[in-house]
């Protein structure tokens, strides 16, 4: 697969520390927009966004499928959901890289431990698996 990102991002807030609902809406928290600026900044810094890349998928005239992994090293595997940050980080990137995240088409997620260094550690890819 051919990889358009590759990222370190910090751990994203949990789900229900994510978003908040009233009225009948739900709306991120401020946790939430917390960890989107954190991980602006690590995007930025970081040297795994391929931009060549990016733009050609951002200009095409089809929809091309992606791949994501994504792996979550916690201090301790017990007390997080797997699947409790995936939309967070994904936003994030997506939203960073101006592409629409519903060109994830195949998504793989893994819950790790690092006591010392909790992180988040997500790739997209161009998937190329036919159609």
């Amino acid at each position: 697969m051919t990889t358009l990102a590759s990222a370190v991002l910090p751990l994203p807030p949990g789900i229900n520390a994510s978003y908040k609902s009233g009225k009948g809406k739900f709306y991120g928290s401020p946790e939430l927009a917390r960890f989107k600026d954190e991980a602006y900044y690590a995007l930025r810094e970081c040297g795994g966004l391929v931009w060549p890349l990016i733009h050609e998928v951002q200009a095409s005239k089809k929809k091309i499928p992606l791949a994501a992994a994504i792996d979550f090293y916690y201090p301790t595997l017990w007390k997080r959901d797997i699947d409790g940050g995936e939309k967070a980080v994904i936003d994030a990137l997506f939203d960073y890289i101006a592409l629409n995240d519903n060109l994830i088409v195949d998504k793989h997620t893994r819950k790790l431990v690092d006591r010392a260094n909790p992180r988040c550690e997500i790739s997209i890819a161009i998937y190329n698996a036919v159609f």
